[in-house]
């Protein structure tokens, strides 16, 4: 009877355990792609070279048409969040890229520069003579501006 009563409980624990609420998506690490302007996107997915590498897990607006995606890159796709990465949407999707072949590696939480689109992304990398570095701070310069302004949560549909 002990036993039973026992392998109840363990049960009852097992299922309670299971039932508690999870970490909200947003608490998880990642990176923050900063965008001037809402990207064109329906999916929460984003893509490198046709292989899903990580997913939207929050979105935020300020003031000014500033918004900020969270991105939480799968763990066998983090040595390419480099200094020199940015993002573009693309049919749909976050699409990864990389300025230069190299780059130091970003800390959890780094901005990233996200374009609204693959043209713009272009004309900047052509623009500005795969300058890595001038992506890196302009990306903190709208996280900064972000900072400033009242936040909300938007929907990326």
């Amino acid at each position: 009877m002990r036993r039973l009563n026992a392998t109840l409980m363990m049960l009852l624990f097992v299922v309670l355990a299971a039932c508690q609420p999870q970490p909200p998506r947003a608490a998880q690490e990642g990176y923050v792609v900063m965008f001037d302007g809402k990207p064109p996107l329906s999916t929460t997915a984003v893509y490198h070279q046709g292989v899903q590498i990580g997913e939207i897990v929050a979105a935020r607006a300020g003031a000014g048409n500033l918004v900020e995606l969270k991105v939480a890159v799968n763990s066998e796709f983090r040595n390419l969040m480099t200094e020199d990465a940015v993002f573009y949407p693309s049919a749909g999707h976050l699409e990864y890229d990389r300025l230069t072949p190299a780059g130091e590696p970003l800390a959890d939480g780094a901005a990233v520069l996200g374009f609204p689109s693959k043209w713009s992304y272009t004309w900047y990398r052509l623009s500005t003579a795969l300058s890595s570095r001038r992506a890196a701070e302009k990306a903190r310069d709208l996280q900064a501006k972000l900072q400033w302004s009242e936040p909300v949560e938007v929907s990326l549909q």
